[in-house]
């Protein structure tokens, strides 16, 4: 060796490139994280929001299940919305306004909850033997039972020309609470 301590220039050259190709091969991967965690935020936010409007629908529909479809001023809907006779002042009512989905209780008192964008929303709702975009739905033809419950009210989004659910309700109350089940009729006794 020389006098002289240090590297080459071929040296330091090979050296910054390498560190060169390490810093961009990490500056890569931390957008694909970055990127990653922004889809997952995005998923777990909608989810959340989905979760709000099923929770809200679904407590609405519980405190006045059950429903029939030859209770006919019981539950009235429609691809914008319903209404419930809920034993208030007014009839509770749920009706979607552009994005939003309005709900408003027995007291008259509405709360807005935000549906995902670009989606337009409509009610579908899923009775014991067919879905329909009204409540009531025509009377099937005979030997169809004369009226059928409702299952379930579901938010259907449609873009892109594909259907999706943006919020589904079950209703899991049949049958009224003092109800006596007859098996040959195949209904409550002394019903609707």
């Amino acid at each position: 060796m020389s006098g002289q301590d240090g590297y080459t220039a071929a040296e330091a050259l090979a050296a910054l490139a390498i560190l060169g190709l390490t810093m961009g091969g990490l500056t890569t991967s931390l957008g694909l994280i970055a990127k990653g965690q922004l889809k997952a935020r995005e998923r777990v936010a909608q989810s959340m929001l989905q979760r709000a409007v099923d929770q809200r629908l679904e407590r609405l529909l519980a405190r006045e299940a059950p429903f029939r479809s030859d209770q006919v001023a019981h539950l009235v809907g429609d691809e914008l919305g319903l209404e419930v006779d809920c034993g208030g002042a007014q009839r509770c009512a749920v009706r979607i306004e552009g994005e939003r989905l309005v709900v408003r209780d027995r007291d008259g008192q509405e709360t807005s909850l935000k549906l995902p964008e670009g989606e337009t929303p409509k009610f579908r709702y899923l009775g014991s033997y067919q879905s329909s975009d009204v409540w009531p739905p025509a009377p099937m033809p005979p030997p169809a039972p004369p009226w059928q419950s409702l299952d379930g009210v579901a938010i259907l989004g449609q873009a892109d020309a594909k259907e999706k659910t943006l919020a589904l309700a079950k209703v899991w109350l049949q049958q009224r609470a003092d109800c006596e089940y007859d098996v040959v009729i195949q209904d409550c006794r002394g019903a609707p």
